[in-house]
C-alpha cells in the first residue's frame, strides 16, 4: 500500500516498507531555514548537500524546494525499498535532474563520494548517531562546512540505564531535572572527540529537542590548532546547587561534597547571531501562501531560543524547586527580573517552560523565591 502526503511544498509517496515520521515535519522546517541561513552567511545560493540517510527523501526534497539555495542534492539510503521510494518522490517533485540517488551503508556512501565538496551533510538515523561520526569526519572533503545530526536514543542519554550511558557515551550522570540539556551536551562531547581526532574543530550553531529526538546543527573547520579542550568538562552538584568546571581544571575542585556529571560539552551550543539570521528568514517565509503557517511555528520557536543563553550548562526547574520548599511557583519573568536586579545572570530556558539558567546559588534562588512569595 502507498499513499501521497503533502508536506511543505513537497508531495511525498509513503510506502509500507519505508520509514516516514510525520512528527518530524516541524524539525524539517527548521532544517530548511538553517540551509537558507547557510546560503546567506557564506554568500552562496548554489549549495551541494547530502541527505545521507534519506528514507522517503522528504528532508532533502523539502530542503531543495523550499530553501531556494541548493544546486544539487545527493540522496542515500541502504534500504532498496527506500531507494525506489526516493526515485518515485523525486519524479513526483520534478527533481530527477538535480539529484543523485544511492543505496549504500553510510560509511561506503560517504567514502564513495569523498571527493564531493558537500556544503552540508544531514545524518538522520534511528537511534544513536555515534556509529556514524567517524565515517563522516574521516571522509569530509571540504576544509569547512556544515553538518546536522539526529539522535533518538533519549532513554540512554537521559540515564535510564546509567551503565549503558557510560559504556556507549563515556559519561557518568546523576538524576537531574534537565536531562535533555545534558543529552545535548553529551552528544556534543562525543562529536567534539571524534572531530578532534580527525583535526576538525566544531562550532555548534543550534540544538533542538522535539518529539523525543535531538537535532544538532554545527559548522566544522579543519584547524587542529583551534581545538579547545576547555569546551569539555563537568557539571557538579554540591550543597549550594550546580556549578561547572573544565576538564583541564577539574583537579583543583574539592570533590569531597560534590557529585560530578560528565565529561560533556560545557560551552554554548546556540550561536545567537546565526539563530537571529534564521529568525529573520523564517519571518519572511510567513508570507508564503502555502507554507507560511509552517514557518510561523519555526519563528516562535526561534524567538524562544534567542532569549536563552546556553553558556550556563545547567537549569533550575522552578516547579521542582518551589515544590521542594512548599511555596506556589511565581511568574518566571518576576524571578528572572529579580535575579538580574541583584547582579546575577538569568535566562529563561527554551527547553523547559519553567526552566531558568542562572549563576546564582540554589540558596540564593530559594531566598529570592520566598521574597517574591511575600
Amino acid at each position: 500500500m502507498s499513499r501521497v502526503v503533502e508536506e511543505g511544498l513537497s508531495k511525498i509517496m509513503i510506502m509500507d516498507n519505508v520509514f516516514y515520521n510525520p512528527l518530524a515535519r516541524f524539525n524539517r522546517s527548521v532544517g530548511v531555514v538553517f540551509i537558507k541561513a547557510i546560503g546567506k552567511i557564506i554568500g552562496k545560493q548554489s549549495l551541494i548537500i547530502s541527505d545521507a540517510m534519506a528514507a522517503t527523501g522528504v528532508r532533502g526534497i523539502r530542503y531543495y524546494l523550499e530553501s531556494g539555495s541548493i544546486e544539487k542534492v545527493y540522496f542515500n539510503d541502504m534500504s532498496k525499498y527506500a531507494y525506489k521510494c526516493i526515485l518515485k518522490n523525486l519524479s513526483l517533485n520534478h527533481m530527477r535532474e538535480v539529484s543523485i540517488v544511492n543505496s549504500f551503508d553510510l560509511e561506503r556512501y560517504i567514502s564513495l563520494y569523498k571527493g564531493i565538496l558537500f556544503d552540508f551533510v544531514d545524518v538522520d538515523p534511528f537511534g544513536s548517531v555515534l556509529p556514524y561520526l567517524s565515517p563522516i569526519f574521516s571522509n569530509l572533503k571540504r576544509r569547512e562546512g556544515f553538518l546536522a545530526f539526529t539522535s533518538t536514543d533519549l532513554m540512554t542519554l537521559c540515564g535510564i540505564n546509567l551503565e549503558a550511558l557510560k559504556r556507549k557515551y563515556g559519561v557518568s550522570i546523576i538524576k537531574t531535572d534537565f536531562c535533555h540539556e545534558l543529552a545535548i551536551r553529551i552528544i556534543l562531547k562525543n562529536i567534539f572527540s571524534i572531530a578532534s581526532y580527525y583535526d576538525y574543530v566544531i562550532y555548534p550553531l543550534l540544538a533542538t529537542f522535539e518529539n523525543q529526538y535531538i537535532r544538532i546543527y554545527l559548522r566544522y573547520r579543519k584547524s587542529p590548532s583551534k581545538i579547545d579542550f576547555r569546551n569539555i568538562g563537568y557539571i557538579y552538584m554540591g550543597e549550594r546547587g550546580y556549578g561547572y568546571i573544565s576538564i583541564e581544571d577539574v583537579e583543583m575542585l574539592d570533590i569531597t561534597n560534590v557529585r560530578l556529571i560528565g565529561p560533556m560539552w560545557l560551552s554554548r551550543y546556540i550561536d545567537l547571531s546565526f539563530v537571529s539570521v534564521m529568525n529573520e528568514i523564517s519571518s519572511r517565509l510567513f508570507e508564503e501562501p502555502k507554507i507560511g503557517s509552517e514557518y510561523k511555528l519555526v519563528g516562535r520557536y526561534l524567538s524562544k531560543i534567542l532569549i536563552d543563553d546556553t553558556s550556563i550548562p545547567y537549569i533550575y526547574r522552578l516547579s521542582k524547586v518551589c515544590k521542594n520548599i512548599k511555596i506556589p511557583q511565581p511568574p518566571i519573568r518576576n524571578v528572572i527580573d529579580k535575579l538580574m536586579s541583584l547582579g546575577y545572570k538569568a535566562y529563561r530556558s527554551f527547553l523547559y517552560p519553567d526552566g531558568i539558567r542562572t549563576n546564582a546559588s540554589l540558596d540564593d534562588l530559594i531566598k529570592i523565591l520566598r521574597e517574591i512569595k511575600r
